[in-house]
Formats: structure tokens, C-alpha cells, sequence
């Protein structure tokens, strides 16, 4: 008998963590607030659909499950006229059929909110919906917390039209956080001057596998923010703000920020300006098309905040950046505060600068740089270039400059190649030859398509192997090497540059490297590794693609 009583016990306790399913339907459909909600269907005697989502919460208790059947929902008898949670409990809201366009939930004119979680630390999931904002709304689906720590979204295969305001925001006052939202496989939309989602002082956002079409920012976070994790999204529309834009507007900072396999089809691309302990940007592929205003494919970096405040670790890899932008436009910015960073295996073809380093200490590696300006070390202390394919159309492929005052350990330009029509590489610093700091610039092949300027050295051409090497021979007390002793001037001779294709086919180049080893960024199929020893702190191991 106690086996039974306690086998009982259980399935009611397990029964109440489950929650019980509460109906919704359209009037037409016999939904009634005075129902008891335990049918999709009117039964009679009260036994059948609410009429109002709000009505259907009313009566929910944690864990319960609102089946919304299809329809459109306004609201307009609801006293509210939008879904105000208030009450401490987690709720899922779902379709009854499972389609997100069979349920349409309309916001009514005049409100600021279509859904509201106020001020508790509930859980309000909702699934296969479809969500109508207007332009008197602040946003959609609102999570707003006046002290303490507030609750949590997760939207999952939901369409979000904000119609004028922003789809999603969770904000709180300088006392309080919100909770975190989680949004996945769902399709938001904006038309208007307006986040997609907008967040400010919360906990984490992670954002999968969803499409957001927008007419200006994706995602702006500001304030103190948890993790943000933004993977495998499809970012389109007419916006030329930034899609992921994290801003620094007084000190705060934010949890761990991971932007990968994303795609971006729009005015704008990513930029992190707050601190954060990790940042890593991986595989996404970056179209940005832009043509009076200058910004960034990816920018990290770059504020004086960072002086103070640096990234511990920045981590850049795989992506393809492609603009066709303003002047000073940047494929991707390694700035301040990225002290340390890996920016590895990116292909970035148009805009003005392909790649620009102002941090120290930076390992730029197996990229694919074409366009104006392919690489630019500006004032970057203790960088090395290593395997990189560099194709300057209109000017230098490789610049650096140091400030002055400024006397970097070293730097380390390795087995790349450097193709301009302008000059290979240029270097400029502001102060005497012997301010010149310990450069290790070896290996590399070297080739001017224009007037035969291989480099331009402290305003000096040179236009042949034999003269590069007889300036940095008559400084080698300096430098502390002999550089460019077994660089080559050769033509690359790529497979086709106009399409993107820099595959070299000079045979020459293949054991033109260290120790005999391949040049310039490593190609599909490559398996060579090559081991090569710095000045600096660190030994570099080339293995191949990854």
C-alpha cells in the first residue's frame, strides 16, 4: 500500500512540474474569457477556449502551457491591451498547430508594449508565433526590471515584425539587470530607425539560427551584459548601422562575446567598443555594401577606453569580408585594446583598408588581403605577418609605422606574398634610422605590377632585391638582421585575382619559405607545416588549413 501512496504522490508531483495545457481561441472559434480554458473547443457550460492571451496567463500556474489555436489576436477586450506579465511563474506560449504563421498577435494602437514581463523573475518561452509591432511601441516583447534581478525570454521559431519599433529590448535601471534572452530559429523584421534587439544592463543573449532583416541596427548592447552568443544568423536588409554593436557609453563591460558562422548582407557589419574578457569572431561571412559612409566589416577595438580597459584575449579567424564602401572604410580593425589578438585565415577583398592593426603584440597569419590597401601595422608594437597574401590594387600591399618615441622589441614579416602596383611594402617611422626597431622582414616574395617600386623605406624607393638589401645591410647595426637576403621578386602569377582566385602558380614559390617551405596564405588541399622562430616571445607553428 505505501508503494501505491508514494507512486501516486509521484505522478502528481511530477504531473504539477509538467504544468496543464491552457486553451486560446478566436471568438469566432468560441474562444470567451469567461471560459474555463481547458478546451481548444467550446463545450458549453463554460468548458472551452479563453478568448485573450492575457486572460489565458491570468489563470496559469508555473510550469502551465497556453495552445493558442488560429487566428489573429488584438487584444482589444483585454483591460491591458497587451500581455503584461507580472506574476512570478513560467509560462510557454505556443501555437496549437505548430506553424508560427497559423497565430498572429497584433499590437493596438496607442500601447508601448505587445508583451511585457514586469519587474519578476519569471521564464516566458513562447514558440511558432508570429508578433505585429507598431510605431507607438517601444518594443514588441519588453523584459523591464526596477530593482533587483528580472526575468527571462526564450523565442523559439517566432517571427517578430517591429513595424516601427524595436522586436525585442530588455532594459533596467543603474540598480537592477534584467534576465537573459535566448532567440532561435526565428525571423525578425524592422522598417524603421530601430534595434532588433536592443540590450541594457541584463544577463546573457544568445541569438541562433535566426534571419533578421532590418533597416538599422541588429543587435545593440549597452551597459553591463552578460555573454552575448550570436551563431549561424542570416543578417540582410537596406541598414548601414552595425549589426552587432556593442558601445562603450560609461565604464561597463560585458560577459564573453562569440560572433560565428554568421551571414551579413547589409550597410554595416560588427563592431565590439566595450570590454569584454573574450571576443571571438569566427567563419562569418561579411557582405557590406556602403557607398558614402565609412565603417567596419568587423571592428574590435579602437576606443581610448581600451588604454585602461584591454580584451584579454581577441581571436579573429576564417572570416570572408567583402566591401564596397566609402574611403576609409575598414574589412576588419584590430584596434586598441586588442593587445595579444590572433587574426587568422580571413579573406577580405574591396573597401579602402582590407586590414588595419593598432594593438601590440599581434599575429596576423594565412590571409588573403586584395584591395587598396591590404595591410596597414599602425603604430602596432611587436606584430608579426606571417604566410599572408597580400594584393594591393591601387597602392601599397604592406605599410607599417611606428610613432614616434616609439621602439617596439620586434617584428616579424614572414613568407608573404606582397604584390602592389604602388610599392610591396612601405615603411615610415619619425625618428632617426637607429630609433628603427629590430625587424625580421625575410622570405617573402616582393613585386611591383606598376613602375617596378619593390618598397618605399623612410621616403626611399627601391626598386630591386640587391638595393633593399643593401640599405637594411647598411643599418644591420641597428635592425639587427640582414633583411630581405632571401626574399624573391618574382610574379606570383595568380590563378585568377579578378575573381578572387589567388592561388599562385609560379612553381618558384612553393619552397621560396623558410627552410624551403610554401608562401603566402595557405590554399585548399595544403597540408605543409613549417616552425618559425621569432624574436619575440612566442614560436609560431604553421600547420596547414584549420
Amino acid at each position: 500500500m505505501r508503494k501505491f501512496i508514494i507512486l501516486a504522490l509521484l505522478m502528481v508531483f511530477c504531473g504539477a512540474c509538467l504544468g496543464a495545457d491552457i486553451f486560446v481561441a478566436t471568438s469566432a472559434n468560441g474562444g470567451d474569457d469567461a471560459n474555463d480554458g481547458s478546451s481548444l473547443t467550446d463545450q458549453g457550460g463554460g468548458v472551452g477556449p479563453k478568448l485573450t492571451i492575457q486572460a489565458a496567463y491570468g489563470i496559469a500556474i508555473n510550469n502551465d502551457i497556453i495552445k493558442i489555436g488560429d487566428g489573429v489576436y488584438n487584444e482589444s477586450t483585454n483591460a491591458t491591451k497587451y500581455l503584461l506579465a507580472s506574476a512570478t511563474k513560467d509560462i510557454t506560449f505556443q501555437s496549437n498547430s505548430g506553424v508560427r504563421t497559423d497565430v498572429t498577435y497584433n499590437a493596438v494602437a496607442g500601447q508601448s508594449y505587445l508583451v511585457r514581463l514586469n519587474n519578476n523573475t519569471s521564464t516566458l518561452t513562447f514558440k511558432n508565433m508570429t508578433f505585429n509591432g507598431n510605431a507607438s511601441l517601444d518594443a514588441v516583447i519588453n523584459n523591464i526590471k526596477g530593482g533587483g534581478v528580472g526575468g527571462d525570454f526564450v523565442i523559439e521559431n517566432c517571427v517578430i515584425n517591429g513595424n516601427g519599433s524595436d522586436c525585442i529590448r530588455s532594459s533596467a535601471d543603474a540598480a537592477s539587470t534584467t534576465g537573459n534572452i535566448t532567440v532561435s530559429g526565428s525571423l525578425l523584421t524592422t522598417n524603421s530607425e530601430d534595434a532588433v534587439i536592443y540590450c541594457r544592463d541584463m544577463g546573457n543573449l544568445m541569438l541562433t539560427d535566426s534571419t533578421l532583416d532590418l533597416a538599422y541596427t541588429g543587435v545593440l548592447v549597452l551597459g553591463d551584459v552578460g555573454d552575448i552568443e550570436i551563431t549561424g544568423n542570416d543578417f540582410a536588409g537596406t541598414s548601414h548601422k552595425y549589426m552587432l554593436l556593442a558601445e562603450n557609453t560609461v565604464i561597463t563591460s560585458l560577459g564573453n562575446v562569440t560572433f560565428n558562422d554568421n551571414v551579413i548582407n547589409a550597410g554595416a557589419g560588427i563592431v565590439v567598443r566595450q570590454y569584454a574578457p573574450h571576443v571571438i569572431v569566427k567563419n562569418n561571412t561579411i557582405t557590406v555594401n556602403h557607398a558614402t559612409q565609412a565603417g567596419y566589416g568587423i571592428g574590435l577595438g579602437e576606443d581610448d577606453y581600451f588604454n585602461d580597459h584591454p580584451f584579454e584575449k581577441v581571436v579573429c579567424t576564417g572570416n570572408t569580408v567583402e566591401y564596397t564602401g566609402a574611403d576609409n572604410s575598414h574589412s576588419i580593425l584590430i584596434g586598441s585594446g586588442c593587445d595579444g589578438a590572433l587574426v587568422d585565415s580571413n579573406k577580405c577583398t574591396g573597401g579602402d583598408y582590407q586590414m588595419v592593426v593598432k594593438a601590440e603584440d599581434v599575429t596576423v597569419i594565412r590571409n588573403t588581403l586584395a584591395g587598396n590597401r591590404p595591410l596597414y601595422l599602425k603604430g602596432s608594437a611587436n606584430a608579426t605577418a606571417v604566410n599572408n597574401t597580400l594584393y594591393g590594387t591601387d597602392n601599397y600591399a604592406l605599410r607599417w609605422v611606428i610613432d614616434a618615441g616609439e621602439k617596439p622589441d620586434f617584428c616579424n614579416v614572414y613568407n608573404n606574398i606582397m604584390v602592389s602596383d604602388g610599392a610591396a611594402y612601405v615603411y615610415q617611422n619619425d625618428d632617426n634610422p637607429e630609433d628603427m626597431y629590430q625587424i625580421i622582414l625575410d622570405y617573402n616574395c616582393i613585386y611591383d605590377t606598376g613602375a617596378g617600386k619593390l618598397a618605399i623605406l623612410r621616403a626611399t624607393e627601391y626598386d630591386t632585391i640587391p638595393a633593399l638589401q643593401g640599405y637594411w645591410a647598411s643599418i644591420v647595426d641597428f635592425v639587427g638582421t640582414d633583411n630581405d637576403s632571401s626574399s624573391i621578386n618574382e610574379d606570383p602569377l595568380f590563378a585568377d585575382p579578378d575573381n578572387g582566385d589567388f592561388t599562385p602558380q609560379n612553381k618558384n614559390l612553393s619552397t621560396a619559405g623558410i627552410g624551403g617551405g610554401y608562401i603566402g596564405a595557405i590554399q585548399a588541399g595544403t597540408e605543409t607545416t613549417t616552425e618559425i622562430s621569432i624574436m619575440g616571445p612566442t614560436v609560431i607553428n604553421i600547420l596547414g588549413p584549420n
